[in-house]
């Protein structure tokens, strides 16, 4: 549920709520299924709060943490994009 609620923040455009509730879940739920997914918003967040240096911190430990994850592929892709 922390998950949806921060995307929720995000499409209303509230990116520093969206980027507190996606942490949450990073912390507070590492085990969960939706930790890649919470780490690329992160990123998209801090990206978007003009933080580029930090989302991309975020990117790499998403593309290391969870290599595998459709997540992961989309971070590397932002990665090529700085």
């Amino acid at each position: 549920a922390q998950f949806w609620l921060a995307e929720s923040a995000l499409r209303r455009a509230d990116t520093a709520s969206a980027l507190a509730g996606f942490r949450a879940v990073v912390e507070n739920y590492p085990e969960a299924n939706k930790v890649p997914d919470a780490l690329l918003k992160v990123g998209f967040c801090l990206a978007e709060l003009g933080e580029p240096e930090s989302a991309a911190t975020v990117y790499r430990e998403l593309s290391e943490r969870f290599p595998e994850t459709t997540a992961a592929e989309t971070a590397r892709q932002r990665l090529d994009l700085r």
